[in-house]
């Protein structure tokens, strides 16, 4: 039994604009092309569209998909790279042996010093963060 209304394939012929296609599939189906989507950052919608237009084109298609595989590898092997170069320059603020044992010695204090301005302030310890806080106050750079 069919439901819904006739289709106007006149009127969609004639239109300039895109036109609504929907179907109803399993739950499954829906959230395995939602992550397809994802992962090639696009919307559900217009993933579905990009396959239900190249649905002749497989080998094409699966190119396509071949190379953006290669170019997240690449992606992905220049992100590792960028964070092994981060973690190794935070290595130095949080190993530097100065400020370590200034953060050894103050840590849970509250520490008096004068800023750059020629004010008196205090600021407690903590963190390792707050030993550069108080450096960067005093500096005159």
């Amino acid at each position: 039994m069919r439901t819904g209304r006739a289709l106007q394939l006149e009127e969609i012929a004639n239109s300039p604009n895109k036109v609504t296609l929907g179907f109803k599939c399993n739950a499954q189906l829906k959230i395995s092309l939602a992550m397809e989507a994802q992962n090639y950052s696009m919307s559900l919608s217009e993933y579905v569209e990009t396959l239900v237009e190249n649905r002749h084109a497989q080998s094409s298609q699966q190119n396509v998909a071949s190379t953006q595989r290669t170019n997240e590898s690449g992606e992905i092997w220049q992100l590792t790279n960028q964070i092994k170069e981060l973690k190794a320059k935070l290595a130095f603020f949080y190993e530097e042996p100065i400020m370590k044992k200034a953060f050894q010695e103050s840590k849970g204090k509250i520490v008096p010093y004068i800023d750059k301005n020629g004010i008196p302030r205090r600021d407690s310890i903590i963190t390792i963060e707050d030993v550069y806080k108080i450096l960067f106050k005093t500096n005159k750079l």
